[in-house]
């Protein structure tokens, strides 16, 4: 009877602490988002996670104080969690021999932005085929009393690729407070490694100089 006894609690620890384990692994494991293509200009698509809606034009103003808005900007339910998309003219090109220099100019400008910046990438990728710069960094707001609310957000996490597409400048950017960068990190990755840039088909009409029959292309 000890004998059983002694086996039953034995089990019966081991199945809680089976279901400690388990517990545990629920909370920290995360199920992936879904991802939805979207397509932010006839030759440019990114991916929104699923529970991130686009701000309506009033919510932007509102949000993200700057002489131009975001042409797009999503947000994760009402959290401080945004996905923006900027463009402008640019008459710098992203050529190998000027990378670090025009790197330079864009850490500066971020750099001005914030009281305080802890960058931890830097680098020059290359996203369908073109070159990009991207940065990844914690930054702290200067002012204390913004109206904006991004900017309550005294500490931010950003991911930010700065990809050229003919005459402009396409900024796409992942922001979220720094306290759940754990959390959004992998989705800003995600985020980044999905934008697709596709160039203008221009189809050239060719005279048949032959008899047979042209190839019929695939559909």
């Amino acid at each position: 009877m000890k004998f059983i006894k002694k086996h039953f609690k034995y089990c019966v620890s081991n199945l809680l602490s089976l279901f400690v384990v388990a517990s545990m692994s629920g909370v920290h494991a995360q199920k992936p988002l879904k991802l939805i293509r979207t397509r932010i200009h006839p030759n440019i698509s990114i991916v929104i996670p699923e529970g991130f809606s686009r701000m309506e034009e009033a919510a932007v103003k509102g949000t993200f104080l700057s002489y131009r808005a975001p042409i797009a900007a999503y947000q994760y339910g009402t959290s401080p969690i945004y996905i923006t998309i900027n463009d402008s003219e640019s008459r710098m090109f992203f050529d190998a021999s000027q990378m670090d220099i025009i790197q330079k100019i864009y850490k500066s400008n971020i750099q001005n932005m914030y009281q305080e910046t802890n960058f931890l990438r830097e680098d020059t990728v290359s996203i369908c085929g073109r070159k990009a710069i991207q940065f990844e960094f914690i930054g702290r707001f200067v002012r204390e009393d913004d109206i904006s609310s991004f900017e309550k957000e005294k500490i931010v996490y950003n991911y930010i690729n700065y990809v050229k597409f003919g005459s402009r400048l396409f900024i796409f950017g992942f922001s979220c407070p720094a306290s759940q960068q754990e959390k959004w990190q992998p989705v800003a990755q995600n985020f980044m490694n999905n934008i697709l840039i596709q160039e203008s088909k221009k189809r050239k009409k060719k005279k048949n100089t032959s008899n047979s029959t042209p190839e019929m292309s695939k559909q």
